[in-house]
């Protein structure tokens, strides 16, 4: 039951590693130059012969829209393969409550980021906050030591630090 308890840890702690780096990875640095995207709004205003604040418009509901199907169906593939998890009685429907709060709250930073609602350093701040939560809650189960905890605490922090990673 414990080597159960420590591979459901390690794989929390592997997916939140994982959710951050590509956060960090995929928020990239920002660029003063405009984007092909940038660029979309007038060209298709002038091929079209439209007002571009029009088309500008156009093409971000388009692209948050595009998102949210996306971010829908993710949503939907996790409550599938957790659900399945519940069934085989690999996983109790607690956890799997758990597991998919966790990962509603992941692409909903992500959302919050994407549409500038939060800096990416706030969204990341807020996913370790989260993590240290679920690191405490492991740490009074008596499923990890303090002192694991602080170890993967600071590996997620020196990981996640730009000035520690190579290329």
């Amino acid at each position: 039951m414990k080597m159960l308890w420590f591979t459901l840890a390690m794989v929390v702690l592997l997916a939140t590693a994982s959710i951050i780096s590509t956060t960090v990875i995929l928020a990239g640095g920002e660029d003063t130059k405009p984007s092909s995207i940038d660029k979309l709004a007038p060209k298709v205003a002038a091929i079209l012969d439209l007002d571009e604040s029009v088309v500008d418009a156009a093409i971000k509901q388009a692209r948050q829209e595009l998102w949210d199907e996306a971010v829908q169906a993710k949503l939907a593939l996790y409550e599938s393969k957790l659900s399945d998890l519940v069934e085989n009685g690999d996983l109790t429907q607690a956890h799997a409550d758990e597991k998919l709060e966790t990962i509603q709250a992941k692409l909903q930073y992500d959302a919050d980021v994407k549409s500038g609602t939060i800096s990416k350093e706030e969204a990341i701040q807020a996913k370790v906050a989260a993590f240290e939560k679920k690191l405490d809650a492991l740490v009074a189960k008596g499923e990890l030591t303090q002192e694991d905890a602080d170890q993967k605490l600071a590996w997620l922090l020196k990981k996640m630090d730009p000035k520690t990673k190579s290329s």
